[in-house]
């Protein structure tokens, strides 16, 4: 029996807004920009992937090449990345007084950031950030650059949500192609693929939205049951009589019935963007100074599931995203230990 195209009690809602359509548009636009920039990256990625894993030595090798068995770099990155982690990452509060603060003052203010301190230790082994680290460092050692980003997590502790640190797979990182460090980009990208049931989850209100949103592929890192640097069939056979299921008819975009397990492609872009603004100095005289801030989108190709400024979402109003190379060259991606 084929399952239905919309989840038990759901119905796909009108076209979004003109004005939502044109901001994931333009969205999508910057998405293709940094990919196509990119691009030459993925396949030398996964060629290190291979080497790492020693799987791109075939029977076709130029006889004379070595051609090993067992993997070499493996032992020397697992090595490396052990050293690295060794030490757990500590957190050092400190508070900051008036000038005249009073005795009780600065032991209650002391005792608050000891608090904190201890608050952000627990927070780090309770939410497992050193797996996180740890992926982060291998990404680097893999494919010359790793990424973090601390984000709130409103799922977590019951519901009430809690800050945590994530590491965030290189393949479906997406910077500015202009920048060269994290803090001249104009924009950056993370794409992934989120099912219904987690979009539910993220963005109450907006599953009935992106029903029909692309579900697109995305760059994807190879893993241990599939090392194939080439990409799959996109055509699937037709059903054979009397089998009638449109499930299994061709398709161009691997599109089958929807269920709450299918993915939807989501972008979660921030843009850097700027304004004037006048100041009053502290003698009384007025000028103009620019502010400059982020600003959060993201969207599918059919909804914008989330438009909010950085100090709508986090005091500190940045993106919360973090780089990692193992040598800083003057360039954004870095050079991997494999190549």
């Amino acid at each position: 029996m084929a399952m239905s195209l919309a989840l038990p009690g759901l119905e796909v809602q009108q076209a979004a807004s003109q004005g939502d359509m044109a901001l994931s548009a333009y969205v999508f636009g910057l998405f293709q920009t940094a990919r196509q920039s990119r691009r030459p990256l993925v396949d030398q990625w996964q060629r290190n992937y291979l080497a790492l894993h020693c799987k791109n030595f075939w029977g076709n090798r130029v006889q004379g090449y070595p051609s090993p068995t067992l993997p070499e770099m493996w032992p020397i990155v697992a090595a490396q990345v052990g050293w690295m982690t060794d030490t757990r990452p500590g957190y050092e509060v400190a508070p900051i007084m008036e000038a005249g603060a009073s005795q009780g003052a600065k032991y209650f203010y002391d005792q608050m950031a000891q608090d904190l301190q201890t608050v952000l230790h627990a927070n780090w082994i309770v939410n497992d950030a050193d797996a996180e680290l740890e992926t982060m460092l291998w990404d680097a050692h893999s494919y010359g650059t790793g990424f973090l980003k601390t984000l709130w997590d409103a799922n977590l502790v019951g519901g009430l949500g809690d800050a945590v640190t994530r590491r965030v797979d290189p393949f479906t990182f997406y910077p500015d192609p202009n920048a060269t460090r994290m803090d001249n980009m104009n924009f950056c990208i993370e794409v992934r693929q989120m099912t219904l049931q987690e979009v539910d989850r993220t963005f109450p209100g907006k599953l009935t939205q992106v029903l029909n949103a692309s579900r697109d592929g995305i760059d994807k890192a190879p893993d241990i049951l599939d090392t194939s640097t080439m990409s799959g069939p996109i055509l699937n056979y037709g059903p054979v009589p009397p089998a009638t299921s449109t499930q299994y008819g061709l398709t161009s975009d691997r599109s089958r019935a929807r269920s709450p397990y299918d993915k939807v492609t989501v972008l979660e872009c921030w843009i850097r963007q700027h304004e004037r603004i006048e100041h009053t100095r502290p003698d009384g005289s007025t000028t103009h100074v620019t502010f400059d801030g982020w600003r959060c989108i993201i969207a599918t190709s059919s909804a914008v599931l989330l438009d909010k400024y950085a100090t709508e979402m986090y005091p500190h109003g940045q993106h919360p995203y973090a780089r990692f190379v193992l040598q800083e060259t003057g360039e954004f991606w870095g050079q991997s230990l494999v190549e």
